[in-house]
């Protein structure tokens, strides 16, 4: 069912185009997906500090982005493999398996092409209200991401570019830490690689209440995959054992499923989908038991495709993640 104006009025003045909200009503009506997000709403953290990755009119967008075409991309995917591939080979990996990764790594952020999506979620639980914005997406040159609905071409919502309910994650080539990398298996198509977060990114974080959620557990990666494409297939991360911080929350089961397949016409390797699991207990709630389930389906792009890269390298992983969830 399609938000009816009225409903879609009150949020884009409370969240102006160009900018997150940060306001707890506007997070009360926004797509609870990520794993931060969630874990921050049902622990009571809504003290969330107002730092909007973007304040730009649309006339001075192109300060806080570049526009790349194929060639523009390929270079930058080419230079994330080098530096990957300089972390991996210090590793026991076979040469084989240290190139195959590598490469599988470089593809899972390479920009964010102009290009039509559509979205559709699910969620199990108590606690998650999701905004119904199942649809058609379009990912605009202006670096905005629309939401056009049934009713001709006015649009209902808009949401960043680094927007947390679309197939685009933002992973930082430096994300990852190949210490203990292993091969956990290995078939003929197939490869599953098992490593660990890298926890100076958690420590870099400007916002502390990421690195208070995330610090105490200890966080396992496993990355399937295609040998012959040598592309990423799923991204999962789980706590390797409960956690908990003080009386706060005491979290059991924690996982976050990534899967991705290959853009023909936008030469990009997009998420399909995001699966989200939180069982444990909170203080202010009780018992939790959370899911929620993401899907993107119909990417493409149209000839020439162009790729918009945000011109922010200080920003690592989970600031993204924090400014993801405001929607």
């Amino acid at each position: 069912m399609i938000p009816s104006q009225n409903e879609n009025s009150s949020i884009m003045s409370e969240c102006p185009s160009s900018a997150e909200c940060c306001t707890l009503k506007t997070l009360q009506h926004s797509f609870p997906f990520n794993l931060i997000f969630v874990i921050l709403l049902i622990t009571g953290c809504s003290h969330l500090s107002d730092q909007p990755h973007q304040d730009k009119t649309p006339g001075e967008s192109d300060k806080w982005y570049e526009t790349w075409d194929s060639d523009q991309m390929r270079k930058y995917r080419a230079e994330r493999y080098q530096s990957i591939l300089a972390d991996v080979e210090r590793t026991s990996l076979t040469t084989r398996h240290q190139r195959i990764l590598a490469k599988a790594l470089s593809k899972l952020y390479v920009g964010i092409p102009t290009c039509s999506y559509t979205a559709k979620s699910q969620s199990n639980g108590k606690l998650l209200e999701i905004f119904d914005s199942d649809g058609p997406w379009l990912v605009e040159a202006g670096g905005y991401q629309d939401f056009r609905g049934e009713l001709g071409d006015a649009v209902w919502i808009r949401k960043p570019l680094i927007s947390a309910q679309s197939p685009f994650p933002y992973v930082p080539t430096h994300f990852f830490t190949f210490a203990k990398v292993a091969v956990e298996n290995e078939t003929k198509s197939h490869i599953k690689f098992a490593f660990s977060i890298n926890k100076k990114i958690l420590e870099q974080s400007r916002e502390w209440s990421m690195e208070w959620v995330l610090a105490p557990a200890t966080w396992v990666v496993e990355f399937t995959v295609d040998k012959e494409r040598q592309a990423p297939e799923t991204l999962h991360f789980f706590n390797e054992k409960p956690f908990n911080r003080h009386l706060a929350y005491n979290l059991t089961d924690v996982q976050l499923t990534l899967r991705y397949s290959y853009s023909e016409s936008c030469d990009f390797h997009a998420m399909t989908s995001r699966a989200l699991k939180i069982e444990g207990t909170v203080l202010s709630v009780g018992k939790v038991n959370e899911e929620v389930f993401d899907s993107y389906t119909d990417v493409n792009c149209e000839s020439p495709t162009l790729y918009l890269h945000l011109q922010e390298p200080s920003v690592n992983f989970v600031d993204h993640v924090r400014l993801r969830s405001r929607f």
